[in-house]
């Protein structure tokens, strides 16, 4: 695995399918007595028009990558969650049959080197 490869599937396993999950349950919220807030979000979401649907789509894929490329920062070093000085610095390393690979470090640019719109 290496930078590339880790930020694609991230993108791929997290931020879609959070957005793919979202969709799903604001279209059959789960559960046999699911939450009236996402029976209320879903009866919202269903009397949308097509096109404000994918708009919706498109705002919860905005929120998806704000959240993602956040993380990356911090785990970048570009955003500060403390106050320590000398600032402390996070280390992501992915450990696999081939030895060990730091992963950050340029997280946040690699994400969005493409398009979040799908």
């Amino acid at each position: 695995m290496d930078v590339e490869r880790f930020v694609a599937a991230v993108r791929e396993y997290v931020m879609d399918s959070a957005v793919e999950e979202t969709i799903s349950v604001f279209v059959s919220p789960p559960g046999r007595q699911p939450a009236p807030e996402l029976v209320a979000l879903s009866q919202w979401y269903l009397g949308l028009a097509p096109d404000d649907r994918v708009m919706v789509g498109r705002a919860l894929a905005e929120a998806s990558h704000g959240a993602v490329f956040g993380l990356f920062a911090v785990l970048d070093g570009c955003r500060r969650i403390d106050d320590e000085k000398p600032p402390c610095e996070f280390q992501l390393w992915y450990e696999g049959r081939d030895g060990r690979v730091l992963l950050n470090g340029v997280l946040h640019e690699i994400l969005n080197s493409e398009s979040w719109y799908r």
